[in-house]
């Protein structure tokens, strides 16, 4: 007891205490286990708590030998681990790191003081060099044991004296000796040193650590042993690293582990083989590594793999997890042909009849498998079948291998359509197995999220009768909302957005929705209770979302229904209930308050929630609440901060909320309980999305102050809400006092050099400074971080700390590149360093990036880092290029690191790249690099043409989404042919590469996929939608007008208008909310070329597109990092493309445009540079539109009735052979205008007049977006109606 507290444990080792511990530790005493482990407890207690100064002392003495019992953990006494990690831990990180970890455990403790201390170095490095000079088996198994424990904690000391070198000549020596146990052991320290560090295996080959694991391999003759089984198992480790196939394949691996797979199947070493065998063909998938499965195919790995299958299937000690390993590989062998007749083999022969379903499952968890499954003779939809009326294990083996079918191509999913009408049968038996439903719900899911087809299928099995009950059952028997309500909910979702499915789907919400009571209060105590619960879950899944699978226009579509329902008015009389029996009202009030959030969260649900009085019924419930129920009122209150416009925070700060929020945020994270993080998200969000007004209302509010007194206390609160107070403080940092001791005592704690205090002073930092890019000033004493950071990264000891120390500097560089500049040649060493050995050094590349523009080292090192992409291009699979091109994505994420890289050729260097490999991970890492350059510059994007990369990227597009594993490679090629759609220059370019199949095939497909290939469209034919109708035969081939229709069926199918006016309100919230323009630009890229289309802008203004390409306009600049005044204009430009229609002009008016527009033109005047001045013509010309100044009468004699014929005697005159330009001016396109014109004088102006010509349904040729018909220039401008000749001073110099 005495040494459970600090002073305590330095009295006793005072004392003396150590010496008597020690012994009875070492044995020597006689005592027996449990007496020995107790004694080993109190002696690492009584270190750990004696302070820093005895710290050391106490370590050397005893804790190599408790290490020595720790490495063989099976000896532990449960008795040992109850008395260390209750009291000791606790008391020892709660007073010497500034923070409680409750969860820690002895052996996380030790870890963590062998990582961080010179002792722990030393004692690894001792074990390290006495394993290698160990003359005796048991003392070497000894060490090894102990190595293992101090490889994760010590691993960069380890690395940097060759770890891998001496354990790669311990196991040739042991292996040499036949010493099992020793090589076993060894060989866990290999396994120990590739977990630690993604690097390590690349170390271990070059040590040559093949040669000896390949020895146990083949020494074991195909034998079953454990060193076998440990070599099989470090194999599968060493193909992680992408140098490693070729080394492996030379080596006979392939041979090895094939032979491992014929031992006994419930041998350690037939289950190591497969795992072994599953990982190296999942890796050489990704990396495009044919020869890999051809080796192991050709060695019989598929015969090897079906004997496992064969075997555990037959025993009574059935191995799931072998059975899942083998048959999953056997799945990914399917594009062999050993593989393809293997998984024949399970569906058409009696022997394997028994156990076959269990194995179909696993192999069609590949899309490969699936593919083989779909190829053989005997129907997958007869064999599966046959199995859904099994109860038990084989039902739901079969269950999932329909929902792995329904998840993969049009095809598989068309195979196991017959299925669906069991399938809903089985979801309306009430004793079904839980597992079972959920993969039936999922399968019918996953048929919803397949387009018109599987959702037509839905209707014919009658799938919609079921669902509202299927909901029901897994709420009675205690399911979570995301086990069967969730994937229903997207069903639903998915069926709004097709005619023949949504009165269906509607016709499902509303019933939900009426569970809810029309008026009045309600008693929680009722028997409606459980409906009003269960209708709340249902609501909140129909809702938006925070996920990846976030569809824009389904959640819309859905709470269209659920408001049209009354659901507004009818949680908001839930919420105004009044119950005595608190604890029933908090549980019942948490759904309501989150089903109310949830449609708030919906496009237009501010207005209606607003409308229906929802502020004043939460203020009101505020007030006369009790205890931590004011959570859920302040959790609504969100929405109000990050509302779209800025009236419902104005609203919301008139109303006193600031006041009723300091009472939680002075009581604090303790007291407060869920109310403290609540109030200061609240209060954070309103800060970010609001206007300078609202920041001023939160200083005058005292609310920075009152959050200083908590933030030396971060311990007491999670991660995510330290991040929310430290950005408030950054925002205050240059105006509130006691925000500069916050910031000078985390500057101090960093220049200690403690690793403890550091650990915990970086992440504070650097949540600090992230809000100190959105304040109005910047506190100096930031940059005081810099030296003390630097020097950090000048030492191995700290790298545990580099991430987030790079972190630091990467976002200090954002707010001053100049001050940061003493880091740039640490970062380029580190960079260097991290090419070299094969690792990514990401957050050293992004502060490259971020000071590239002012650092001659940064931008020499993004240079000669373009120069080595092609280094290796023999082998360009081989690792090396991979590395190079990830690290120069990060390089490129500032615009300063992307002019540098471009200018460098790094555009034409992944051409070449991309040309040359096969590799799926090296095709993403390239096309993310090109996303991220064309990102920043239209440089990247013009060169991208040059460079012949966007038939490249169609082609990529059009092979990879026909594979579900190259998903990945699908969406980076859409997001690069989105960024250069957004350039009109390369329309042309883009459309000559016929892309509307590829994209209309993706727009079936989930809304990561969809939005992106509709807004595609959009960019690519918008403008040509207009004159489509009036495009004769002889003007247009067949061909393209049905492109242009099939365009125009897909935008008007797929409601494009309203996609892309709610992803402008979310992208100006998320710019607000300072998250970057990079989606607020690509959206208004969109918008205007969407509304050169007459249709297409008079939907886009109907959902809601005017107010927020006004709220552009006027958006408050931020300091740092805000939108630009050619951001404005695009903006203005979009404005004045919907003004030419005078239908639309009243809503334009309405929605502020005129004050806005007038505002926009003195900002461009007061403004400097080229952007002022297109922003001043930008909005002028929407004023001028606006007012009808630039409208055109075009009638049918003016415009269409042009004469014609006069075309073909202007050819004839050319040179002189009628018949033949007769017959090429109908082959060419027809332009009603051509605007020739000199770019240097007149480019803006030409893009002006013909965006003003198409506005209003001419045909325009421009030199800019026509580039590849140059060559029948003659002919295309004798064709033309009307030559338009723009004079400027210089034009007749380019004669």
């Amino acid at each position: 007891m005495i040494c459970t507290r600090v002073h305590g444990a330095k009295a006793a080792l005072e004392a003396g205490v150590l010496d008597v511990l020690q012994s009875i530790v070492d044995g020597n005493s006689g005592h027996s286990g449990d007496i020995r482990w107790l004694a080993a407890s109190w002696l690492v207690a009584t270190y750990l708590l004696a302070g820093d100064a005895a710290r050391e002392a106490a370590a050397a003495a005893c804790l190599r030998p408790v290490l020595l019992l720790l490495s063989r953990p099976w000896t532990v006494p449960v008795l040992f681990m109850d008395q260390v990690s209750v009291r000791v831990i606790n008391t020892l990180l709660a007073d010497t790191e500034k923070k409680s970890r409750t969860d820690q455990s002895l052996a996380e403790s030790i870890a963590h003081f062998l990582a961080n201390s010179k002792f722990g170095r030393a004692l690894a490095l001792s074990t390290m060099r006495s394993l290698e000079v160990a003359s005796d088996a048991d003392e070497a198994q000894s060490l090894a044991h102990l190595l293992c424990q101090l490889i994760p904690p010590c691993y960069h000391t380890l690395k940097e004296n060759d770890v891998a070198e001496v354990l790669t000549r311990a196991l040739m020596e042991w292996g040499e000796a036949g010493e099992e146990l020793a090589i076993v052991t060894v060989l866990q320290c290999v396994l120990a040193l590739c977990e630690s560090e993604e690097d390590a295996s690349g170390d271990l080959l070059d040590a040559g650590i093949l040669q000896p694991v390949m020895s146990q391999l083949e020494g074991s003759g195909g034998q079953c042993s454990s060193a076998a089984a440990g070599a099989a198992d470090v194999l599968g480790y060493l193909a992680s690293d992408i140098r490693s196939s070729s080394r492996l394949l030379e080596a006979g691996a392939a041979d090895g582990l094939v032979q491992l797979l014929r031992c006994p199947p419930r041998h350690c070493a037939t289950q190591a083989a497969a795992y072994s065998v599953d990982n190296w063909l999942a890796l050489a998938e990704g990396r495009g590594e044919s020869d890999v499965l051809e080796a192991l195919a050709s060695a019989g790995a598929s015969d090897a793999l079906l004997a496992i299958l064969d075997a555990h299937s037959h025993s009574l000690a059935f191995d799931f997890v072998v059975v899942s390993t083998a048959a999953r590989a056997l799945g990914r062998l399917a594009c062999t042909l050993q593989g393809s007749a293997a998984i024949c083999k399970i569906l058409t022969s009696d022997i394997y009849k028994p156990w076959a379903v269990n194995a179909v499952h696993w192999v069609s968890q590949t899309d490969e498998g699936r593919k083989a499954l779909l190829g053989t003779d005997n129907s997958i939809e007869r064999f599966l079948g046959g199995f859904l009326g099994d109860p038990g294990l084989k039902r739901l083996m079969a269950m999932r291998a329909v929902l792995s079918f329904s998840q993969g191509s049009n095809d598989c999913r068309r195979a196991v359509m017959p299925l669906l009408p069991s399938v809903v049968q089985l979801l309306t038996e009430p004793t079904l197995e839980w597992d079972t439903r959920h993969a039936a719900v999922d399968t019918l899911a996953g048929f919803a999220a397949a387009g018109a087809a599987g959702l037509e299928a839905l209707i014919h099995c009658g799938a919609f009768a079921v669902l509202i009950p299927v909901m029901r059952l897994g709420k009675i028997v205690g399911e979570s909302d995301s086990t069967c309500v969730r994937p229903i909910a997207q069903l639903l979702k998915h069926a709004l957005t097709l005619g023949a499915t949504k009165d269906l789907a509607k016709a499902v919400i509303a019933e939900i929705v009426q569970l809810l009571p029309a008026q009045g209060s309600f008693d929680v105590l009722s028997p409606g209770a459980a409906d009003i619960r269960f209708a709340c879950g249902v609501v909140v899944e129909l809702g938006p979302g925070f996920d990846e699978s976030y569809d824009i226009k389904a959640a819309g579509a859905a709470m269209d229904v659920i408001c049209s329902e009354g659901a507004v008015q009818r949680l908001l009389c839930l919420l105004n209930t009044k119950n005595e029996w608190f604890l029933l009202r908090r549980s019942f009030l948490s759904k309501v308050s989150e089903a109310f959030m949830s449609i708030m969260d919906a496009p237009d649900g501010m207005r209606l929630a607003q409308e229906a009085g929802a502020l004043d019924i939460i203020l009101k419930q505020m007030k006369i609440c009790g205890g931590e129920e004011i959570a859920d009122y302040f959790a609504q209150l969100q929405n109000f901060s990050i509302a779209d416009h800025d009236d419902f925070r104005n609203i919301m700060v008139e109303a006193g909320v600031l006041r009723m929020l300091l009472p939680a945020l002075e009581a604090g994270p303790i007291a407060s309980g869920s109310a403290y993080p609540l109030a200061l998200s609240v209060l954070q969000l309103l800060v970010e999305y609001g206007s300078s007004a609202h920041k001023a209302a939160v200083l005058a509010s005292g609310g920075p102050a009152v959050l200083t007194k908590w933030s030396s206390h971060p311990w007491w609160y999670d991660s995510d809400t330290a991040h929310r107070l430290y950005r408030v403080l950054g925002i205050y940092s240059p105006v509130v006092p006691e925000i500069a001791t916050v910031v000078d005592s985390l500057v101090a704690m960093l220049q200690e050099g403690s690793m403890a205090t550091a650990e915990l002073a970086l992440p504070q930092l650097e949540s600090l400074v992230v809000g100190a890019f959105q304040g109005e000033g910047l506190h100096e004493g930031l940059f005081a971080a810099v030296a003390p950071i630097c020097a950090m990264l000048g030492s191995e000891e700290w790298r545990g700390c580099w991430p987030q120390a790079l972190s630091v500097l990467y976002h200090l560089a954002r707010l001053d590149p100049k001050r940061v500049l003493e880091a740039a040649g640490i970062c380029a060493k580190l960079v260097a360093d991290g090419v070299n050995e094969l690792d990514l050094e990401k957050e050293a590349a992004w502060v490259l990036s971020a000071v590239a523009e002012c650092s001659a080292k940064a931008k020499a090192s993004i240079g000669s880092l373009v120069f080595r992409v092609l280094e290796e291009l023999d082998s360009v699979d081989g690792g090396h290029t991979l590395v190079v091109v990830r690290t120069l994505g990060a390089m490129c994420e500032r615009p300063g690191g992307a002019a540098v890289a471009v200018g460098a050729g790094v555009v034409t260097k992944v051409a070449e790249v991309l040309a040359a490999t096969r590799s799926r991970d090296l095709r993403v890492a390239c096309l993310e690099l090109l996303e991220r350059v064309c990102e920043h510059l239209e440089a990247a994007r013009m060169a991208t043409r040059e460079a012949g990369l966007i038939p490249v990227a169609f082609a990529l597009l059009s092979a990879s989404s026909k594979h579900a594993a190259d998903k990945e490679v699908t969406s980076s090629a859409l997001r690069v042919i989105l960024k250069l759609s957004e350039s009109e220059a390369l329309l042309l370019a883009l459309q000559a590469a016929s892309p509307i199949c590829a994209l209309a095939a993706l727009c079936d497909s989930s809304s990561v996929e969809r939005v992106p290939a509709l807004l595609t469209l959009a960019n690519l034919y918008s403008e040509g939608l207009d004159v489509l109708d009036k495009l004769s035969a002889k003007t247009v081939q067949p061909s393209d007008k049905e492109g242009y229709l099939r365009v125009r069926e897909l935008l008007a199918q797929h409601h494009i208008d309203i996609e892309v006016a709610t992803c402008l309100m979310d992208s100006i919230r998320e710019a607000k909310g300072g998250d970057g323009l990079s989606a607020l630009r690509s959206m208004l890229a969109s918008v205007r070329s969407l509304t050169t289309n007459e249709a297409l802008r008079t939907k886009l203004l109907a959902a809601g597109a005017g107010r927020s390409l006004v709220q552009v306009l006027t958006m408050e600049d931020s300091p740092r990092g805000g939108l630009t005044p050619f951001d404005r204009a695009l903006a203005a430009d979009c404005i004045r493309r919907c003004a030419y229609s005078p239908g639309l002009r009243p809503s334009l008016e309405a929605a502020g445009a005129t004050a806005a527009l007038e505002a926009a033109v003195a900002t461009g005047q007061a403004a400097t540079g080229e952007g002022g001045f297109q922003l001043v013509q930008a909005a002028g010309n929407a004023l001028s539109a606006l007012r009808g100044n630039l409208d055109i009468q075009s009638g049918e004699e003016s415009s269409w009735a042009m004469a014609r014929q006069g075309s073909f005697a202007i050819g004839a005159d050319a040179d002189g052979s009628s018949e033949q330009d007769e017959e090429n001016l109908r082959r060419l396109p027809h332009f009603n205008a051509f605007i020739s014109h000199k770019r240097s004088d007149a480019q803006d102006f030409a893009r002006s007049l013909h965006t003003i010509l198409v506005s209003n349904g001419f045909t325009c040729f421009l030199d800019v977006d026509n580039l590849e018909e140059l060559h029948d220039l003659e002919l295309i401008v004798a064709g033309v109606d009307v030559l338009i000749f723009v004079l400027t001073d210089n034009i007749f110099g380019s004669i």
